[in-house]
């Protein structure tokens, strides 16, 4: 069973789910995406801080919807029904970024990912590199730092 577990992650190492915010394009890695799905209804919570945009029912398991754009203070999504969600798991417990559009799953081998500089991107913060494919650039998020910060402003 061990030897399954080290194949399957051998196969996913270097491949990244993409998606689409405000023009930017963003990978997390693949063995942290639990499930993407489109629009689902959002429950507000009350007196919650913005980037927390309410909680959301996935297969049967509430969990948090992260509004990113709030924490970049961008405009609010126009129509609420065609965000896309991304599940994530993080430290035992899942959330749902709130997305504007999936891509694709992509492979970027570590070598083509460079550190990427403030200049480059909003995401500077939680960026572990920066890589470039078809002549675009693609922000690879770290999920634990992007997460970390994303909650902590929201207190």
């Amino acid at each position: 069973m061990v030897a399954t577990h080290a194949v399957a992650a051998k196969q996913e190492e270097g491949r990244y789910v993409t998606f689409q915010l405000e023009g930017e394009r963003i990978a997390i890695a693949l063995p942290l995406v639990r499930d993407v799905q489109r629009a689902q209804p959002i429950t507000p919570v009350p007196r919650a801080p913005a980037v927390i945009a309410g909680l959301v029912n996935i297969r049967g398991r509430a969990m948090p919807a992260l509004d990113i754009r709030a924490h970049f203070s961008l405009s609010p999504y126009a129509d609420v029904d065609a965000v896309k969600l991304v599940v994530v798991e993080y430290d035992g417990e899942r959330f749902a970024l709130m997305v504007d559009a999936l891509d694709e799953v992509a492979t970027l081998a570590p070598d083509a990912i460079a550190a990427a500089t403030q200049k480059d991107t909003r995401w500077y913060a939680a960026a572990s590199g920066l890589a470039t494919q078809d002549n675009a650039p693609i922000v690879v998020l770290d999920l634990a730092q992007f997460l970390s910060a994303l909650l902590l402003s929201s207190q």
